[in-house]
């Protein structure tokens, strides 16, 4: 792995701690709940290279559909218990 990406999420880790990478959901990085723009969004879709939010920083993933509607799910089956 190329040093420079592990120097950058390690400077990134010190202050975020288990939040330095974080999935995007709704448009919205989900380290610091703010929407990003389009053009960082069609940029986190492609995944051709590292994005990071542009309000906090954090390395943006987007997250499948698959895992969204199975975290949605999570909660009704919790509550009906």
């Amino acid at each position: 792995m190329n040093q420079n990406i592990i120097v950058y999420y390690e400077k990134i880790r010190r202050w975020a701690k288990n939040t330095a990478v974080v999935p995007v959901r709704k448009q919205a990085c989900y380290g610091c709940y703010m929407r990003i723009n389009d053009h960082t969004y069609a940029n986190v879709i492609k995944g051709e290279e590292i994005t990071s939010c542009p309000h906090c920083g954090r390395i943006l993933y987007l997250e499948s559909q698959f895992e969204e509607k199975s975290e949605e799910e999570q909660p009704e089956e919790s509550a009906s218990l």
